[in-house]
């Protein structure tokens, strides 16, 4: 296979910032939308280079392109290409086939070598990277494209809102992945199950796995999102920062997770300070300061939201009277359902419509 070679002229717009912060200082609430690839993870130095190191790897490892080397007459310092690489394996849920023990290598002429090895969905043993593997990764990465594509394409036209699209990828994600580590055909353990590979074609996965999923989704749904790896009540864990509506909130959906609607949302948009009641990120400089903003209420499901935009309004009422006279084209999706409710009885009635009336008459009603 060809080696890829990259050049030491490069353009800024090449490079996307990402600006480090002191390791414990105090929380953030600014963060740069659009620094999708170091997510949270703190690269070791401050170096322009470790950036544009990794914007590199990022646009060849997303293009299949494995076999990297650094000429020395490139003048890249070994440095930045082996703190990028610490950096990288671990924080793109596209990336599903990046083993972490990649490591950067001087040869004996001077150039910087990037030596890894493939997570090939279905193996136990990471493998090398030869046509065989790589044409095999081609067809699981199709495979991937593919299911999100459907997945996006199947979200209702209804779901005009970060907070629409959220919610409807959360439950998607939560109701067609079983909790359940991967094995291979002679039962030993893969990687399948940390991957969004794993969630979304082969529908079973871990935390790992499931936050690696709802990323990616809403990725490419156009909204921001990074993955947290933590800790809860003491063991790892792995939940995922978004952003919904113009503000930052996290949501788990590994803890939401019941294979089978009716879905849970405790964990769905929740402030820094609600999900770090449960959920605690690791303390230490390879992490960057979480932003504390978020909104005030529990939850975004919101009761009286009927048609789960986001909103409450005189429109809600009247998709619930429908609903109450049976109108077969007036549609109610699961968190609907659950937001109609108005008395928590566990059915609609006329009772959830009179007490949705009052508070819409009231004037006060705060959607969240």
């Amino acid at each position: 296979m060809k080696r890829h070679l990259f050049s030491a002229v490069l353009t800024a717009a090449a490079m996307v910032a990402a600006v480090p912060l002191p390791c414990n200082a105090a929380e953030s609430t600014e963060i740069n939308i659009h620094d999708w690839d170091y997510g949270y993870a703190r690269p070791w130095t401050d170096s322009e280079g470790v950036g544009i190191v990794y914007q590199q790897m990022a646009e060849s490892f997303r293009n299949l392109q494995f076999d990297i080397r650094f000429p020395k007459s490139a003048g890249v310092p070994y440095e930045d290409v082996q703190q990028a690489v610490l950096t990288y394996f671990q924080y793109d849920p596209e990336l599903f086939y990046i083993c972490s023990d990649m490591l950067a290598q001087q040869s004996a002429n001077g150039d910087t070598v990037i030596e890894m090895k493939l997570l090939i969905p279905g193996m136990a043993e990471p493998q090398p990277v030869n046509e065989e593997t790589v044409a095999r990764l081609r067809e699981c990465k199709k495979a991937l494209d593919d299911k999100a594509d459907a997945i996006l394409a199947g979200m209702p036209p209804t779901a005009d809102t970060d907070y629409a699209k959220s919610l409807y990828l959360h439950d998607y994600v939560a109701t067609h992945t079983r909790y359940q580590f991967s094995v291979d055909a002679s039962g030993r353990k893969t990687q399948d199950d940390q991957t969004a590979y794993g969630a979304l074609v082969m529908g079973e996965a871990i935390c790992h796995g499931f936050a690696n999923a709802y990323a990616l989704l809403l990725r490419r749904a156009g909204i921001p999102a990074w993955t947290i790896d933590g800790f809860t009540g003491g063991e790892g864990h792995t939940w995922v920062l978004q952003w919904m509506d113009g503000e930052c909130v996290y949501t788990d959906p590994t803890w939401d997770n019941s294979w089978t609607f009716p879905t849970n949302h405790s964990f769905f948009g929740l402030s820094l300070e609600e999900m770090s009641l449960t959920h605690n990120p690791p303390n230490d400089c390879y992490l960057r300061n979480l932003p504390a903003c978020g909104h005030s209420g529990h939850t975004y499901i919101s009761k009286g939201d009927v048609s789960a935009n986001g909103t409450v309004s005189l429109a809600d009422a009247i998709l619930l009277m429908r609903l109450l006279a049976e109108d077969s084209a007036a549609v109610l999706t699961q968190p609907g359902l659950e937001n109609a409710d108005m008395n928590g009885d566990q059915q609609l009635s006329a009772a959830d419509l009179s007490v949705l009336l009052r508070k819409l008459s009231q004037g006060n009603w705060n959607p969240r």
